[in-house]
């Protein structure tokens, strides 16, 4: 699924929407924030309501569990020293609470979390949405190596060499996507001119011609995490050759002068709009604790990852505190997930601190993590008192 598409048609045009309504990007952020989980809403109700369900059926099923449970531990001491015997008891094991389950309505200890992985697609294209333009560059990248080898396949069954789509917001928040086009086959031929060009697919969106910047960047090189250096593409000389119409800077030739493994080219267009102050967060669009040049720590980044580690830990106390667990086969087996539930949030948290993540995001989760606290309590308390009268 590509998931540009989505923040494209969805994401991009609601947060663009609440910036011109509000007149800025950290309001536009917390509205988008508060639309998703409105949006998700009526999966979080089914959640808690599987996960009420399951409670239930599990406190009439515990004295059926513990006796299955008790013999299995019998059966799986008398004969320890015996493999096959052991594997022979493991499947009656789960055969008997398969048969259980039935018993009682079908009960699936997994079904819980279906409405959570609805949610993903949605979850990653707003990740997309606050990672990419206005708060940082539309890339264009293509990977490239040079032979001094002709190519003679059949032009028609030749595949030219492309970039994916981006997206691209321009000053007055209109949308496009735009891609990285060219006539080379595979690989440059050395001493051939080859054509690239950036084309608009969809939108209306007008690039900025003075915020366009070609690179050419060395093996192993991401396009997406360089700086902005004017000596990116000293490596090439005297191996490539990159010239920009002077014309129309969305147009480039390219030469090899030798032969040369992979490098990347790259389509720089520079956005900065989204790169605003917001409270006390200095830059929307900053990335990371510290500056990587100067060293210099982001005290509103650190402040922000805190308040994103406490909020998720918290909510994900709480979910799983109304979560129940599938009988294991063995004590070991449930205190491996219970360490699990206590350190998830712990290696969230440092995934979270030590990546390159713009202030936006965490902006996003300390809200989403501050609305499922509330949606939580609220529906606890709901299906409670819904249960308690149907009593």
């Amino acid at each position: 699924m590509d998931f540009s598409l989505l923040t494209y048609y969805v994401m991009l045009p609601m947060l663009e929407y609440f910036r011109l309504a509000f007149g800025s990007y950290g309001w536009a952020i917390i509205l988008v924030t508060l639309v998703i989980k409105a949006v998700l809403l009526p999966l979080s109700i089914k959640q808690m309501q599987l996960s009420q369900k399951m409670q239930a059926q599990m406190a009439l099923m515990k004295p059926e569990l513990e006796k299955i449970q008790d013999k299995y531990n019998q059966r799986k001491k008398k004969y320890e020293s015996n493999p096959e015997k052991l594997e022979e008891i493991q499947r009656d094991f789960q055969a008997q609470m398969t048969e259980l389950y039935k018993q009682h309505g079908g009960l699936n200890p997994l079904s819980g979390c279906l409405p959570t992985l609805l949610q993903f697609p949605l979850l990653i294209a707003l990740y997309w949405t606050f990672s990419g333009p206005p708060f940082q560059p539309s890339i264009l990248s293509i990977n490239l190596q040079a032979t001094s080898q002709v190519q003679t396949k059949d032009p028609k069954s030749i595949k030219y060499v492309s970039s994916s789509e981006a997206n691209y917001v321009d000053p007055d928040g209109k949308l496009s996507r735009i891609k990285l086009t060219s006539d080379i086959p595979e690989k440059l031929v050395v001493g051939e001119n080859y054509t690239l060009e950036v084309k608009q697919t969809l939108g209306e969106g007008q690039i900025p011609l003075n915020q366009i910047k070609w690179d050419l960047l060395p093996k192993g090189q991401n396009p997406h995490m360089v700086k902005d250096d004017p000596n990116l593409s000293s490596w090439a000389s005297g191996v490539v050759e990159l010239k920009e119409d002077p014309n129309n800077p969305l147009k480039a030739t390219i030469k090899a002068l030798k032969e040369t493994d992979h490098f990347n080219l790259q389509f720089h267009l520079k956005e900065d709009r989204g790169h605003q102050p917001f409270f006390f967060i200095k830059d929307l669009g900053r990335l990371g604790l510290w500056n990587a040049d100067t060293k210099a720590i982001h005290w509103d980044i650190c402040v922000l990852v805190l308040l994103m580690g406490i909020t998720f830990w918290l909510s994900n106390k709480l979910m799983m505190s109304n979560n129940p667990q599938p009988p294991s086969l063995d004590k070991t087996q449930e205190e491996m997930q219970k360490q699990m539930q206590t350190l998830m949030p712990i290696m969230f948290f440092g995934m979270m601190a030590f990546l390159p993540i713009p202030a936006g995001v965490f902006i996003y989760f300390i809200v989403s993590n501050l609305i499922q606290l509330a949606q939580t309590i609220f529906m606890q308390k709901f299906l409670s008192n819904n249960q308690a009268q149907k009593a």
